[in-house]
This record gives structure tokens, C-alpha cells and sequence, in this order.
């Protein structure tokens, strides 16, 4: 039985600024793992980013459906004296999305792309896309719809 999940993930990211520190990190776009059917018990679905390839891919048996998918999508600028650069992002091993019904989701394997360092951010600000990939197993276990959690990160710059 072919089961249509729409899977899309809400993160909020959170920034840590001081008076000093005006560097920024604002929240274009949440993961977004689009439709999938599920053809059996289990699966993977992941957002890949890897050398700005955006792309999704699944295994087990999950069956990716027509839609739009995306990753999360973090918008980095400088607005200090001189200049900025990020040396590392450092990101969680795995994030928890619930949903209504007390249902969750692990997003895990959370990579990012462009790689650091990033140079000049107030003359060239840069997207900062965030990949991922989420378990999803039969409806009855993993209903399909809109997941939240939050995801914080850090950002190493000088």
C-alpha cells in the first residue's frame, strides 16, 4: 500500500549577537523534504547540499514523489567595522521535530554547504545552505506533515 506523506520541517534558528558582534544569521528558508510515498516500513530521505548540488535522494522504501523540496537556507552578513570571517559552523548531531499527536522525527547526518572559512561577509554576504536527512517509517508511525523543532548553531569568526 502506497502511502502520500508531505513532509516539511520548521526550524528556527537561533543567533547569539552582542553590541560588538554584528555579525548576522537569518533564516531564509526551513528543510523542506517534500512528498514521498512509502511502499513498505522503512526509509531514508535526505537534502543534500554537498558541493552545491542541491538535490534529494531516498532509500529503503520510500519513493520520492513530484514536489518541491528544499534545504534550509541561512542568510550570513557582517554589519562592523573592518571586516569578517567564519572559520566554522558548527552544527548539532541530530535535531527533534515533533508534531500534533506527540509524533517525532529525528533530522540527523546535518551538513552544510558552502565550506568554511567564508571570507569578506559585509561586502559579500553568503547563503549557507543546510542539509539533512530524516527516518520515515509507515503512516501509522510517521504521519506525514509539519514537523517543528529548532536548531541552534554556532559560528566561529574572526
Amino acid at each position: 500500500m502506497k502511502l502520500k506523506l508531505s513532509l516539511f520541517a520548521l526550524l528556527l534558528l537561533l543567533t547569539a549577537t552582542s553590541v560588538k558582534a554584528q555579525l548576522g544569521a537569518d533564516v531564509i528558508k526551513n528543510f523542506n523534504f517534500g512528498k514521498v510515498a512509502v511502499t513498505g516500513w522503512w526509509g531514508t530521505v535526505s537534502l543534500n547540499v554537498n558541493n552545491g548540488n542541491l538535490s534529494r535522494t531516498a532509500t529503503g522504501s520510500v519513493e520520492l514523489k513530484s514536489s518541491v523540496f528544499h534545504p534550509a537556507e541561512i542568510y550570513l552578513y557582517y554589519t562592523g567595522k573592518g571586516n569578517a570571517k567564519v572559520l566554522h559552523i558548527a552544527l548539532p548531531g541530530e535535531v527533534t521535530l515533533t508534531r500534533e499527536g506527540g509524533y517525532t522525527r529525528e533530522i540527523y547526518n546535518i551538513t552544510y554547504w558552502p565550506s568554511t572559512p567564508l571570507y569578506n561577509l559585509k561586502n559579500n554576504p553568503k547563503t549557507v545552505y543546510l542539509g539533512g536527512t530524516i527516518d520515515i517509517a509507515d503512516y501509522a508511525t510517521n504521519p506525514g506533515g509539519v514537523y517543528t523543532g529548532s536548531l541552534q548553531l554556532s559560528l566561529v569568526w574572526e
